[in-house]
């Protein structure tokens, strides 16, 4: 297998290294239950979400046994994707994303997936733009921004639109 620079041009054992960790497990490749891009990865739980333009997925670790190594195995979780790759968040263990049909979702490992809607408040509001989330971790508040239009979910309370676009937060 020849995959990237060769030896000669890095001076390293790029392919050797990679070639081990797919024998180990440490790196691999798996098919998702939707097609499209990739756009987000984020952790939950023992596991993380993976979220694509066409479905959302969960994966989840698999423990090593006598005939297995180990690995993951993934659970198609939705049929509509995220909005885009800005459009996926975590806050206090529960994420929350806009998705392609710009309705808002949430999802945590116990409660699984939620559909808000709101669909008639951001898609009314929204060119087609990309999307950036911020997390407020002190206030628990998610920051939805697109090029004209603003909104704040607060879990538990909702979604509210807001006069500022919100790109990022320092505590």
């Amino acid at each position: 297998i020849e995959i990237g620079p060769s030896n000669e041009q890095t001076g390293s054992n790029w392919n050797q290294w990679l070639v081990e960790a797919l024998k180990k497990g440490d790196f691999g490749f798996m098919p998702m239950p939707f097609s499209g891009t990739v756009e987000a990865l984020v952790p939950a739980g023992d596991g993380v979400m993976v979220y694509g333009s066409n479905g959302v997925a969960y994966m989840n670790e698999v423990l090593a046994n006598e005939l297995f190594t180990g690995g993951y195995g993934v659970t198609g979780i939705n049929h509509v994707g995220v909005y885009d790759r800005g459009s996926a968040v975590e806050v206090a263990g529960q994420h929350v994303f806009v998705g392609s049909d710009l309705a808002l979702y949430t999802f945590n490992t116990k409660e699984g997936l939620q559909y808000l809607d709101y669909k008639d408040v951001i898609g009314s509001g929204v060119i087609a733009d990309d999307c950036a989330m911020t997390v407020d971790e002190r206030e628990r508040q998610v920051y939805i921004s697109f090029f004209n239009s603003a909104y704040i979910y607060t879990p538990g309370l909702g979604l509210a639109k807001s006069g500022r676009r919100v790109s990022i937060i320092v505590t």
